[in-house]
């Protein structure tokens, strides 16, 4: 049960963070871009429901928190890759438009 509150926690916290870095990023779009974080936040809690049940039955409650919460741990790389080098990113594209 641990595990599962912690990887829900931070499952919370990165999909948290990636609506407040795209509202900053693209303040004019940001009707858009919220719409679109719901919509696929809602698409994963409906695939969820989907996959846990023969995710578990197949790896084990052990192996499939472990896999969720890997999953997580690399979500929380990628929000920190974005910190890093979102700004640059953000410059080139538009640079190109």
């Amino acid at each position: 049960m641990l595990g599962m509150v912690l990887e829900t926690a931070g499952v919370f916290i990165v999909l948290q963070c990636l609506a407040n870095y795209l509202l900053l990023a693209y303040p004019i779009d940001a009707a858009s871009l919220l719409a679109g974080n719901d919509l696929m936040r809602s698409s994963l809690a409906a695939a969820a429901i989907l996959f846990s049940g023969p995710m578990y039955d197949a790896l084990g409650v052990r192996m499939g928190v472990t896999l969720l919460a890997i999953l997580t741990v690399v979500c929380v790389f990628g929000m920190v890759i974005l910190y890093c080098f979102g700004h640059k990113w953000r410059r080139d594209v538009e640079d190109v438009v």
